[in-house]
């Protein structure tokens, strides 16, 4: 219900704001909003999905975290090793989750701007 709720809201705002015209502001600026909402509800995600407590194994800097990580190097899964140690090196497990967030929403932005150059409807493409 509260996905449904947010991108119900996303398309709410994205549909006032009228990201796709000319306003004066650049589309970053109308898309930050966005963005911050879905880091947000990305990062604060508790016990969700079955994997939930091995990802925040993962993230502690102890033996098991650190045999998880060296087996991600090993499985070529660099990128996500790279997260996993930056939440190493936080010491809050939990920020796994904000990095992660940062990788999907940040290019999810930059592909609605270059949509949005190409004279595709940033609204639609939200809707869709």
């Amino acid at each position: 219900m509260y996905f449904f709720l947010l991108i119900l809201g996303i398309l709410v705002y994205a549909k006032c704001v009228r990201i796709d015209d000319r306003t004066g502001k650049s589309l970053i600026l109308s898309l930050m909003p966005i963005a911050v909402v879905l880091i947000i509800t990305f990062s604060l995600q508790y016990d969700v999905g079955r994997d939930y407590f091995s990802y925040i194994e993962a993230a502690t800097r102890n033996d098991v975290g650190l045999r998880k990580m060296y087996q991600f190097i090993t499985d070529r899964e660099y990128l996500f090793s790279g997260i996993v140690f930056l939440s190493q090196c936080t010491g809050v497990p939990q920020t796994i989750f904000f990095f992660t967030a940062l990788v999907q929403v940040i290019p999810f932005c930059i592909a609605l701007c270059h949509l949005q150059k190409e004279g595709i409807s940033v609204w639609n493409t939200l809707f869709l």
